[in-house]
């Protein structure tokens, strides 16, 4: 068998479609949050012209001044996002609802250029090869029976896996990806970090959502540990090692627990530091945990 034919058995092999069920789910609820905060930071009212948010747009894409999308066209889209990011999490026209999501991102990537955005349009296109499956309410008719009963219910549909290979390739990628980026002094130090915190709460009250969690006395906290401690050094080697080697971690059955138990707690340090950015972020990103199990050649 040549090489090629192995490389299309591996992609084509029919996998039970539980692991991929669960992920379309968490990540169409992933969207639907990531509306949700847009919505309320008042994203559909505040672009328009006259208001920072055109006008920062403007600025920062000098060569589209006379090509940036005008409310009414900024507004659709949102709704069209909020409609596929519902049709994916009840699994009415999944298909559908990803290509659209896929242009959606594809075109705030255009605005805004941040990996978030650029994550959630490559895991919509991933979608787009995902076979058929029972939608929620189907799922959900057979809670009745319970928890076993339902997850058996959805393993007994099957089809190609490569959705799942192409969902664990683009985390692997953006966890690797992180890890370069921040394997720096900069950033092992603290300063990124800690830079972040203080203009963060320095802002707090001129801001309207404050977006963070973390305790109130975190302000003299950093005032003791500056950039350069320790603590700092400790901390931000650590994420960057498990970010580093998380993917590989993830594939294997012995280390597969610690895996997910270390990336949900780190996901969750985030999302304290920034819960309304990166919220929707950590749901889709540890979602993605489940496509690792089922793509290894021995599975």
């Amino acid at each position: 068998m040549s090489w090629i034919e192995s490389l299309n058995q591996y992609l084509t092999a029919q996998q039970p479609l539980g692991h991929l069920w669960l992920f379309r789910t968490l990540f169409g609820t992933a969207c639907l949050i990531k509306c949700w905060v847009e919505i309320q930071r008042g994203f559909l009212v505040a672009y328009q012209p006259t208001t920072w948010l055109y006008f920062r747009l403007r600025a920062i894409h000098p060569n589209r001044r006379e090509r940036l999308p005008g409310k009414t066209v900024y507004i659709i889209a949102h709704g069209l996002r909020i409609g596929a990011a519902f049709g994916l999490t009840t699994g009415y026209l999944p298909r559908l609802c990803a290509a659209v999501l896929v242009v959606v991102f594809l075109a705030e990537t255009r605005l805004y250029f941040r990996f978030h955005v650029n994550y959630f349009l490559l895991l919509s296109a991933a979608l787009l090869f995902a076979p058929p499956m029972p939608t929620l309410v189907q799922t959900a008719s057979k809670l009745p029976g319970g928890v076993d009963h339902t997850w058996d219910y959805l393993q007994l549909a099957s089809g190609p896996r490569l959705s799942l290979i192409l969902i664990a390739i683009t985390t692997t990628a953006l966890y690797m990806g992180s890890a370069r980026r921040k394997a720096s002094r900069v950033f092992l130090d603290g300063t990124v970090v800690w830079s972040q915190l203080s203009y963060t709460q320095s802002q707090q009250p001129l801001r309207h959502h404050f977006d963070g969690w973390y305790p109130r006395k975190l302000p003299n906290l950093l005032d003791k540990v500056r950039p350069g401690h320790p603590v700092w050094w400790t901390a931000m080697g650590l994420v960057v090692l498990l970010e580093a080697t998380l993917p590989m971690l993830l594939l294997w059955p012995e280390t597969r627990p610690t895996a997910i138990t270390l990336g949900l707690l780190m996901h969750a340090g985030f999302v304290m530091l920034s819960p309304l950015t990166l919220l929707p972020f950590g749901i889709a990103t540890t979602a993605a945990y489940l496509a690792f199990p089922v793509i290894r050649v021995s599975g």
